[in-house]
């Protein structure tokens, strides 16, 4: 009796274990997260282009377009770490009329089972003069936007339960030519890049107002016209791109002060030029460019060690299709593709993306509404 009893204890404690194992994502590859949707910024046409993701080809199905107010000009997309909120930073307006300096950030709730925006009853907020790029703090307590018009970032508080924002007492915060941002994976700092002042900007966030000092021996010069800036998921390495010529640039970053230091070899040069956006992959792997003035897209291999970058065989990539200007990047949470957002193709390009690799093989090329800006995959 006490054997079979030892034996049924046995059989219990490891279908326990298995359940565990089971339950973090151990089993296999399907029980992993996918990236269902795909929202697209429509810069020229007020809109956001919304589609489903097929989680086997990458392949898009269009859902419809979620309309903004005349002249808002989206330029930036983050969701709220809860997944329930999308944060679309509206520059107002588009720059084929110009600056109105009315810059907005529009919230929507998102409804993960049907991809449908709804806008919550308090939105848009107002922002400085000009809302471009966006970025929220892993816990969701803060959100911030570059003024490229204003020369200011604007700070506000995020309520998680509703998606309303407040401006915090700090903002807006002077910031010369402030363009892209790049938030710390730790939340504690985030960086701009000014494009005119051809810099990299650190911060430190204070963790209980947002409000933002400046990291160590910042802000740092690079001699280049930034407007894009990604930081790796590790938090360890922080690359810039030059948005009219071909340099890129690459800090290595301290995680306990925010201070940047200049890895050696920097800036390298790419095949192409007109640098506009870049994005890396989630497990750190690689890193890839537009190249506006080309129509391409340009990869590299992130060494983990230094932060050196490695040419990705066959690159760069393109659909083959000039005068397109791909303008932003994003992929997949597995990363299996990479969506580029054409802005004068009016347009998005998948490729697939070679895990052992990097290398980038055109799928497809999908229309959108008029000058897409800005695109993000969500789950």
């Amino acid at each position: 009796m006490k054997g079979k009893l030892r034996f049924t204890l046995l059989l219990l404690a490891i279908a326990g274990i298995s359940l565990f194992i089971w339950g973090c994502g151990g089993s296999s590859s399907g029980s992993k997260a996918v990236s269902k949707y795909l929202f697209v910024g429509d810069t020229e046409g007020d809109t956001i282009s919304r589609y489903t993701i097929d989680s086997s080809t990458g392949e898009l199905s269009f859902l419809g377009t979620t309309g903004l107010p005349s002249l808002s000009a989206p330029t930036g997309l983050v969701m709220h770490p809860n997944g329930d909120y999308l944060y679309v930073s509206n520059s107002n307006s588009p720059k084929s009329v110009g600056w109105s300096g009315n810059g907005t950030v529009s919230v929507f709730q998102y409804d993960s089972a049907t991809g449908n925006l709804i806008e919550t009853p308090n939105s848009p907020f107002p922002a400085s003069s000009m809302a471009l790029q966006i970025a929220i703090t892993p816990s969701g307590d803060f959100v911030y936007t570059t003024d490229q018009m204003g020369y200011n970032i604007t700070i506000f508080g995020a309520d998680g339960a509703t998606g309303d924002l407040t401006e915090a007492a700090s903002s807006p915060m002077a910031e010369d030519e402030a363009h892209g941002i790049a938030m710390h994976p730790s939340g504690n700092f985030v960086y701009m890049a000014n494009e005119d002042d051809q810099e990299i900007a650190g911060y430190s966030i204070n963790a209980v107002t947002g409000s933002l000092t400046p990291v160590p021996n910042s802000p740092y010069p690079v001699g280049d016209t930034m407007v894009w800036a990604a930081i790796t998921p590790d938090g360890k390495y922080i690359y810039s791109s030059d948005s009219s010529g071909s340099g890129i640039h690459a800090f290595s970053i301290d995680n306990l002060s925010g201070e940047l230091t200049s890895i050696a070899g920097f800036p390298i040069a790419a095949p192409g030029t007109g640098l506009k956006s870049s994005v890396i992959t989630n497990n750190g792997k690689y890193i890839y460019f537009t190249q506006w003035d080309d129509d391409s897209v340009m990869g590299y291999a992130i060494d983990d060690a230094d932060g050196t970058l490695t040419a990705i065989p066959n690159m760069p990539a393109d659909s083959g299709t000039t005068g397109i200007s791909p303008k932003a990047l994003s992929v997949d949470v597995q990363d299996r593709f990479l969506y580029a957002a054409n802005y004068h193709g009016d347009s998005v390009d998948l490729f697939n993306i070679d895990d052992a690799t990097g290398e980038l093989t055109y799928v497809n090329t999908y229309p959108t509404g008029d000058g897409p800006k800005v695109l993000i995959t969500v789950p």
